[in-house]
């Protein structure tokens, strides 16, 4: 099975694998990701985070556009042990 959508046509918008994983499909298009946000604004925002933990959302920067060429399926959930013993 092809993990590109456009391999298989028409995509539905999930399937599900011989060994019960489900997959949702990721739409071509473009989206914006990343923050530009200070850690001063962050820690006001999350006051639940520790300062040496807002600091290190600092990778987020700078924002930019990504742009997905080719729709995919993406695992809807982690692959759990048990699903990995019977790849």
């Amino acid at each position: 099975m092809s993990v590109f959508a456009a391999d298989r046509g028409a995509a539905p918008a999930a399937i599900e694998n011989t060994l019960g994983m489900k997959f949702v499909l990721v739409p071509a298009g473009e989206f914006v990701m990343g923050s530009d946000e200070s850690p001063d604004i962050l820690s006001k925002v999350y006051p639940q985070y520790e300062r040496r933990r807002v600091e290190e959302l600092g990778d987020e920067a700078p924002v930019h556009r990504v742009r997905i060429t080719q729709p995919f399926y993406l695992g809807q959930f982690e692959v759990s042990v048990g699903q990995f013993r019977k790849f």
